[in-house]
């Protein structure tokens, strides 16, 4: 959560504080709300202007979005999408629907606030999310605790509250269900005020399969990415392992570990099946100190290879190293003098994945 308390100075604006109570403070007018989206439309300011000085104002992230509260204080800006406005004898509630959000700051400029914000991109359009049977939802109603609570989203798609009875829930997000909890609540009391936030997601999966300990389903958060997918799945992959990310319409992508940290980097969306690859590997047999399989790496030479398998022994030949490998379906053996690599007479021959590395006995 992000205070402040009129009169402070533009360097102590910049806060990140644990939650707390402002006393009010003396009545102020906010005359204009708006948003100001940067290029990319994954950073914002929210600007708040007033009449004259800044008063006592409270901003907290919530699951919906970032809310900024402000007492004693009223309103005679108009709120538009994605911006909800609403007044009380108390003053002022205004909500910034980004679920999944992040509050990065918030600095005073004269009677100016402005609110600093990343959006949480859930798929590659940046849609919200879109609640479904399973997720389980928060509501808060102002002033009325009986009313509040977590409610899940049953088979028929609706949650179930007092006093209104089943509320259509599945396919909206949770400014929309806000809305239509409030016209709903708005037949038993006087302009009910609502909050709704997710509390557990669950609707939403993508399968992890393949090359994993056991297949498993992981739900999807807003804000989430393939990166993210695999480490809440405990799935990190290797050196030369890579990953096929299947859409439901049967889209496939292929993914390397440098492809995951890309800014560009496919997004998760519901549906998709990730499918982690065996990695790439090379053998090493014979006069070694630890022979066996081992991860490939794209450039990887004979001389790495063997620092890989601890060296040779002492009864080792550097003069005739085989490298076998398919070639068109055939066996094809590549015979190398390690004593001429060594030398630099020779270039040190690329290994590829699936290559057998043989070091045989010398003779004596």
């Amino acid at each position: 959560m992000l205070g402040h308390r009129g009169g402070l100075n533009l360097a102590s604006a910049l806060l990140l504080t644990l939650a707390s109570t402002f006393v009010g403070a003396d009545s102020a007018t906010l005359t204009n709300v708006e948003v100001r989206q940067d290029a990319g439309r994954a950073r914002e300011d929210l600007v708040l202007t007033f009449e004259s000085a800044v008063p006592d104002l409270d901003v907290r992230k919530e699951p919906s979005g970032i809310r900024v509260s402000l007492p004693s204080t009223a309103a005679v800006a108009v709120a538009d999408e994605p911006l909800r406005l609403s007044r009380s004898d108390d003053g002022v509630d205004l909500v910034l629907d980004r679920p999944g959000a992040i509050l990065d700051g918030l600095v005073i400029q004269g009677s100016t606030v402005i609110i600093r914000v990343t959006r949480s991109v859930f798929t590659d359009e940046g849609a919200r999310y879109r609640l479904g049977i399973g997720d389980v939802v928060t509501v808060s109603v102002y002033r009325e605790p009986d009313l509040s609570g977590d409610f899940p989203i049953l088979q028929d798609g609706a949650i179930l509250m007092p006093l209104v009875g089943a509320v259509p829930a599945a396919g909206t997000d949770v400014s929309d269900l806000a809305v239509r909890i409030r016209t709903m609540l708005s037949d038993y009391l006087v302009d009910p005020q609502v909050r709704a936030g997710v509390k557990e997601y669950q609707s939403q999966f993508v399968v992890i399969t393949g090359a994993v300990a056991t297949a498993r389903r992981v739900p999807l958060r807003p804000g989430m990415t393939l990166k993210a997918v695999l480490s809440e799945a405990g799935v990190a992959l290797g050196g030369g392992q890579g990953a096929v990310l299947t859409r439901s319409d049967g889209d496939a992508i292929e993914l390397s570990i440098a492809d995951l940290d890309r800014a560009d980097a496919p997004l998760p969306r519901d549906g998709d099946v990730l499918t982690i690859q065996d990695p790439d590997t090379f053998f090493i047999s014979g006069e070694v100190r630890r022979p066996g399989r081992y991860s490939y790496l794209p450039g990887l030479t004979l001389q790495q290879a063997l620092v890989l398998a601890e060296g040779l022994t002492e009864w080792a030949s550097r003069k005739e190293i085989r490298i076998q490998r398919q070639v068109g379906g055939e066996m094809v053996d590549e015979v190398v003098n390690l004593k001429k690599v060594q030398e630099r007479k020779i270039p040190d021959p690329e290994l590829r994945p699936g290559d057998l590395v043989v070091v045989r006995r010398r003779i004596l």
